[in-house]
């Protein structure tokens, strides 16, 4: 089946976060506004040489447009991820720009939004007020702890170097390759669906029997993954292949590093 690494991510931030625990404090000037959408940072456009016209995939197999498919994916430099996935009543919305390097961007989980930025295996994390009391209520914190936490991260974004079970999560979700690997990963008895246009892209589905992937029919890049479960509004949508930079570390006075509280 298609597995998009989106599911774990909730559990590694909150892991994350109550590692790093709330006995700083540090001062700073704020960054961007936490739960704010990252901005779509886009690479300069080049001069293009004319091509010819790509054959229509439609005529392979479902597997030979698979294999297509997984190779588009690596070739592209960045790729845009939007979308949204249910498990167990938590709806976890996502807006991520992955680079062969890293990746940036925004997901929330039951109306939290948390910034995200990647830098090979560094993360950071900016957490909304509502994430920060829900991370205190775990911990079963007191008020003035819970005070302390949230005068400690306001504007402030919280750093990992530890390369651990949670973070793991993060960066599979913000790295371009590692994303497409658990994508793809234990995917049998594929086939072909119909073809049509599918977010204004010709494309053509792939279905494993619980999603379709729905894949340019021009070149085999993903444009649209769609559970087939009846009711079901979860969703990927791809796309702004090789339009994104990546990301850049926030800067130094906005940064707690996590590594150093003793986590």
């Amino acid at each position: 089946m298609f597995k998009p690494p989106v599911r774990p991510v909730v559990a590694a931030v909150l892991l994350t976060v109550l590692v790093a625990g709330c006995d700083s404090a540090s001062d700073g000037a704020a960054g961007n506004p936490p739960g704010s959408t990252a901005p779509v940072t886009t690479a300069p456009a080049t001069a293009s040489t004319p091509t010819p016209k790509p054959a229509d995939l439609s005529a392979l197999s479902a597997n030979a447009i698979l294999a297509r498919t997984k190779a588009s994916t690596l070739a592209a430099g960045s790729v845009r991820v939007r979308g949204v996935i249910t498990e167990g009543g938590t709806v976890t919305k996502v807006d991520m720009q992955l680079t062969k390097t890293g990746g940036q961007g925004v997901f929330s989980a039951g109306g939290a939004p948390i910034s995200v930025r990647v830098i090979g295996k560094t993360i950071y994390l900016q957490m909304t007020e509502a994430l920060i009391r829900a991370t205190a209520k775990e911990e079963k914190s007191s008020r003035a702890e819970t005070e302390a936490m949230l005068k400690l991260m306001k504007g402030k974004w919280l750093k990992s170097t530890k390369v651990e079970e949670g973070s793991r999560a993060i960066v599979e979700l913000t790295t371009r390759d590692l994303f497409f690997k658990s994508l793809f990963a234990e995917i049998a008895k594929l086939r072909k669906s119909v073809t049509r246009t599918v977010d204004g892209v010709p494309s053509i589905g792939l279905t494993d029997g619980g999603q379709t992937l729905w894949v340019d029919v021009r070149n085999g890049r993903p444009v649209r993954l769609e559970s087939e479960e009846a009711g079901s509004n979860d969703y990927l949508a791809f796309g702004d292949y090789d339009r994104l930079k990546a990301p850049k570390a926030p800067p130094a006075r906005d940064v707690i590093d996590s590594d150093a509280l003793g986590s």
